[in-house]
């Protein structure tokens, strides 16, 4: 069982006791933003629309950013990033630029993937224009671009993200759900649909932005469209928690009564281990530009985090509350936390870039505030009206169950137990302690693995050690490799391979994320 099971839903659990699910935020770097308009071309904005990735070959993260005229970064770390001259774009007659010449959104990467991409299909995309709508783009090497066909998309617009179905970001095992054996790709497409009274009958009850999951073999043509997320009365509710918060904070300007909602602007899900995990993109609508001879709507937004197990029904995960948050009072990303890129895994990390925006969504209408803004950015008061910032988690930090003084238990459905099996738990029992218990399936503890020796710190690979394995003794505090953990296996009332057991884990001022089997 090396696909790690994870705590944000019961799916693995049989029953818990004094035990509370929590989801975490992901931490904002402390020194954003790591990217910020500072090119003649960029202007004000730079925006994580595209993809960051790290090159296992160079050994570098390299970066895409800005939807229109698309730009290029690499760095060795992850804060630190260079923009080199690529010379394929002329910009006031000097090819010493990072401009790529293409309209580049989300990046589908092949090296990684389990599936059907050719050389000339290592880095895709589908982009976007008014005169051709939704097109492919295709590259062997990300830098160089290619136009393919045209896409196929119901419903689609200028803001179509697509992931491979084929290969989890992290974990080994097969993918459940609704997907058809040769369904390569996942597509999430923002359609407008009627939602309450905003049912699109006038310019001022325009239709609500909602969330439609497409699929596709060849990444062309996109079918089995279904609505996946809508907004409710619950989420107009926060709205307007949240549009009254950025009024006071002086982030937001325009506000109509009437014309506060919540609407769901785009969604970026990927495959997490047996499951999928989703970054929201949360759009509080405070006013309609059209009540004033404009498009658009003002409004603050924020990246939420959501769940699901067949992409149709998804659970909306920390009772609502922001994952990646908008920042406080001149902050980088004061005004919105916006589009943010594929996370990437780093030893016992996920790494998410995000677009951070001083000004709410449609731009600042008053010419004069406006102007103000940009007079800070070139002043350095402010990095950009758009800058790229960093949110960190730990490896499978999204949800945690948690004990506190009054102790905890979960027990979890049968799960296969492999000959030579080692447990591994990622837990944080740093003011507290956790211990397993192994079970046979009526609940049975198996002897000799009753009690595991305690954890006590704060680890995302804590190695399981029962006292009275059939191995080397462990002293109490150890916590050692796999390679050199003591196996739960013998003969007899110990485990057989193969062996169905329930894992009883105890827990007292202690979260756990969590846990698989090698």
């Amino acid at each position: 069982m090396k696909t790690r099971v994870l705590f944000i839903d019961d799916h693995h659990i049989s029953v818990a006791q004094n035990m509370k699910r929590i989801m975490h935020a992901a931490e904002k770097y402390q020194h954003n933003p790591v990217i910020r308009p500072d090119r003649p071309w960029e202007g004000y904005k730079v925006f994580a629309k595209n993809s960051v990735i790290f090159d296992q070959e160079s050994k570098q993260y390299r970066l895409w950013y800005n939807l229109h005229n698309s730009c290029y970064a690499v760095s060795e770390d992850g804060i630190h990033w260079e923009k080199p001259d690529l010379g394929l774009v002329d910009y006031q007659g000097s090819g010493k630029n990072n401009l790529l010449g293409k309209d580049i959104f989300q990046i589908v990467y092949g090296r990684d993937l389990q599936g059907p991409e050719s050389a000339a299909h290592t880095y895709k995309t589908i982009s976007w224009n008014q005169e051709r709508g939704n097109y492919m783009l295709q590259s062997t090497d990300g830098i160089i671009w290619e136009e393919g066909e045209t896409a196929v998309i119901p419903g689609s617009g200028d803001t179509f993200i697509t992931v491979k179905s084929t290969c989890a970001l992290t974990g080994q095992g097969s993918l459940p759900g609704f997907l058809q054996s040769d369904q390569a790709y996942l597509g999430f497409v923002r359609w407008c649909c009627p939602v309450g009274r905003f049912d699109g009958s006038s310019k001022i009850k325009p239709s609500r932005r909602v969330q439609a999951l497409v699929t596709s073999n060849d990444f062309l043509d996109w079918g089995n469209p279904v609505r996946i997320l809508t907004p409710d009365e619950r989420d107009d509710q926060i709205a307007h928690a949240r549009i009254e918060a950025s009024l006071s904070d002086g982030s937001l300007s325009s506000d109509c009564y009437e014309d506060r909602r919540c609407e769901f602007y785009t969604m970026l899900a990927f495959p997490y281990e047996d499951m999928y995990v989703g970054l929201l993109l949360v759009f509080y609508a405070s006013y309609e530009y059209n009540r004033i001879g404009l498009a658009n709507q003002s409004g603050p937004a924020e990246i939420q985090l959501v769940a699901s197990r067949d992409l149709i029904d998804w659970y909306r995960l920390g009772d609502r509350e922001p994952f990646i948050p908008k920042g406080k009072i001149g902050d980088f990303d004061w005004g919105m936390s916006w589009y943010c890129s594929l996370p990437i895994v780093q030893n016992d990390k996920l790494l998410f870039y995000y677009t951070g925006v001083v000004h709410n969504h449609g731009g600042e209408k008053d010419v004069q505030v406006w102007q103000d803004m940009k007079a800070k950015v070139e002043s350095g008061a402010l990095p950009g009206l758009c800058s790229i910032g960093l949110a960190t988690l730990r490896r499978d930090g999204f949800v945690s169950l948690d004990a506190g003084d009054e102790p905890g238990t979960v027990l979890t459905k049968p799960i296969s137990w492999p000959e030579n099996g080692v447990l591994h738990i990622n837990a944080d029992a740093s003011g507290g302690e956790v211990e397993v218990c192994l079970c046979q399936p009526d609940g049975t503890p198996y002897e000799g693995f009753e009690h595991s020796m305690p954890i006590t710190d704060d680890n995302t690979d804590c190695v399981v050690v029962w006292p009275q394995s059939e191995s080397r003794a462990f002293s109490e505090h150890t916590h050692g490799t796999a390679a050199e953990a003591p196996v739960a296996r013998g003969i007899g009332n110990t485990i057989r391979p193969e062996a169905p057991v329930r894992l009883k884990i105890a827990a007292k001022n202690a979260s756990i994320f969590s846990f698989w089997i090698t």
